[in-house]
């Protein structure tokens, strides 16, 4: 059995998790990649530039990534320093959030049914649902088991 980097883990994860609609990706998968971006404290910002630049094929891909990296990112995990980064990369993609929204796009936020932040990329669908799958993931709780962050003792 090879061994990733988490580099590498981070890039498959998201290739794979980004290839299908939200609702269709694998829970096991997403908590995954979600407990590496968000514990690892590792700077992801050019694995996430160098696989929407070579990988990922389709706009929709491509917008489906930048969308969950804009989502986690958000989290009181992530340290100002990977939060810039992440965000210089995700500003540099800019061209790929229509100026135009889709009508039904629009009606799903305002009922509250598509978030804000998967509406500005353009996208018809969210990943809140799975998001609740990984809620415990963001908790003090779990974040005082050994892993550093910018909130708790540094890992003995």
């Amino acid at each position: 059995m090879k061994v990733h980097s988490p580099n590498e883990q981070f890039r498959e994860l998201l290739e794979e998790l980004s290839s299908k609609p939200f609702k269709d990706m694998s829970p096991e998968k997403f908590k995954e990649f979600v407990i590496l971006f968000w514990h690892s404290k590792k700077d992801f910002s050019q694995d996430l530039k160098l696989e929407v630049d070579t990988k990922l094929k389709s706009k929709e891909q491509k917008v489906r990534a930048l969308y969950l990296l804009d989502t986690l990112r958000r989290n009181w995990l992530i340290s100002d320093e990977q939060d810039k980064n992440i965000k210089e990369v995700l500003a540099s993609y800019k061209e790929l959030r229509p100026a135009k929204k889709s009508e039904s796009a629009e009606l799903k936020v305002k009922n509250y049914r598509l978030s804000t932040i998967a509406f500005e990329w353009g996208l018809e669908e969210d990943a809140c649902d799975q998001m609740q799958n990984v809620i415990q993931y963001q908790t003090r709780h779990y974040a005082n088991t050994g892993i550093a962050n910018k909130y708790g003792d540094p890992t003995p």
